[in-house]
């Protein structure tokens, strides 16, 4: 559950400290089952600095009439969490393999995290136009 780090008291809302704000509980994670795999895995919001990261590798393509290598498949790097140790299962290279996974799944697993992370494909077409 997320700590409610700006409770309402007397209809205002609480002025945020820097601890507040530095130890809120804000990333959120879904878990979501994949049958073809066997199992389950677990997608996550993106950090500030993933997000970042993941942006300025698809923005070197800007105005490029390209399509980005494996694109899902990067975007999953940055969103699949491995369950015992809460870090990121995959590294950047592992995507070339992850891209080689069945297409349906993988879009599945894209839209969901796409879902979670409140973006979608045409929030990274607007990256890679700017």
């Amino acid at each position: 559950m997320k700590k409610a780090v700006a409770e309402v008291l007397d209809g205002q809302p609480n002025a945020l400290k820097k601890s507040d704000i530095l130890s809120a509980c804000d990333l959120d994670t879904r878990v979501v089952p994949v049958p073809e795999w066997g199992g389950e895995i677990t997608l996550g919001t993106m950090t500030a600095a993933a997000r970042d990261l993941y942006e300025q590798e698809i923005s070197k393509y800007a105005g490029k009439e390209v399509l980005i290598e494996n694109m899902r498949a990067r975007y999953l790097a940055y969103c699949v969490i491995d369950p015992e140790t809460g870090e990121l299962m995959f590294k950047s290279s592992d995507i070339q393999a992850l891209g080689a996974k069945n297409g349906e799944v993988i879009g599945r697993l894209f839209s969901a995290a796409c879902l979670l992370n409140a973006t979608g494909i045409e929030g990274m077409e607007d990256v890679t136009k700017n």
